[in-house]
């Protein structure tokens, strides 16, 4: 289910919608400036998103993380084909 909320709707009640599971179009004088979509739990972008947190937590350079994936990414499927 789709919600729309003007700016300062979403402002404050940010949390609400940010913990809910609904799409949110946020508007701004009737007009939509944003897009808030729940990503699902186990995700692989939700994955990720927890994996990059562990790293920003543990201080890993982005282009260190970058190349540990690159690397697990061969590992689990192989080299890049064209």
């Amino acid at each position: 289910m789709e919600r729309v909320v003007n700016v300062k709707e979403f402002k404050l009640r940010a949390t609400k919608y940010v913990a809910g599971r609904d799409e949110v179009v946020i508007t701004r004088r009737g007009r939509p400036v944003a897009f808030l979509t729940p990503i699902e739990r186990n995700s692989a972008e939700s994955i990720l998103l927890n994996i990059g947190e562990i790293f920003r937590e543990a201080r890993v350079s982005p282009a260190d993380a970058k190349d540990a994936l690159d690397r697990v990414r061969r590992r689990l499927y192989g080299p890049r084909r064209s």
